[in-house]
């Protein structure tokens, strides 16, 4: 990672971050099937990572490509997403997205918005009928075993670089990083949220992504 073209850095979270909604919850209302089961009691047991529960989850997915890829438009992505990235980027920041979910339905949704950015997220391959099946994001320098991308490690590297950086997330998985950047420049939503709330710290609320976007196309870079 080098900052010879941009001046600061917005690392921000996919999954109801970038979209309204998570695709782990659409895919766990539409595409699973009747007796699926759910990995994430035996991770709250201690008994899997959290990747491996992301996993065993996607792996259950018993549907066809059309069917899921249906399903991918009900994410409701930032809907003028490629406006922002070349408006944020004509101010000198970059966008990265860090993700804890599989960079398989990632990529087909940023494409579908007509927009290229730097994505860290475990890859993974569809098999219609038999499941999305991802694997570990060995290619990536965030790379983590036990959650797949370690979100505070992309942190760490752009604020390494003497830029500003901020970060924008809505879970558990985002409040590591969350806590690097100043409040200023730092967005959450939903459980981030909350979980920041019961700390006293503060953030920025925000309901979509442009909301993100908007401050930061604001904020005043050295």
């Amino acid at each position: 990672m080098t900052a010879s073209t941009w001046r600061a850095m917005l690392v921000t979270d996919f999954d109801g971050t970038l979209t309204y909604h998570d695709f782990y919850h659409i895919a766990k209302q539409r595409l699973l099937p009747r007796n699926w089961k759910n990995p994430f009691v035996a991770y709250q047991k201690g008994e899997l990572t959290h990747f491996q529960a992301m996993q065993r989850f996607f792996e259950q997915i018993n549907t066809s490509e059309a069917e899921i890829l249906a399903v991918l438009q009900e994410v409701e992505i930032e809907p003028k997403l490629a406006e922002w990235v070349t408006r944020l980027r004509s101010g000198g920041w970059e966008v990265m997205i860090t993700s804890a979910g599989c960079a398989w339905y990632i990529e087909r949704i940023l494409a579908s918005a007509n927009v290229d950015v730097e994505v860290h997220a475990s890859p993974g391959r569809f098999v219609p009928y038999q499941g999305l099946f991802m694997e570990e994001a060995k290619h990536s320098p965030y790379f983590c075993p036990s959650a797949g991308i370690d979100k505070a490690s992309a942190v760490r590297a752009a604020l390494s670089q003497g830029v500003p950086v901020a970060y924008a997330g809505d879970g558990p998985s985002d409040l590591e990083a969350a806590l690097l950047v100043p409040p200023a420049l730092r967005f959450a939503r939903i459980e981030l949220a909350t979980m920041l709330d019961d700390l006293g710290e503060a953030y920025q609320p925000f309901t979509r992504w442009g909301e993100v976007a908007e401050s930061l196309s604001r904020y005043p870079l050295p």
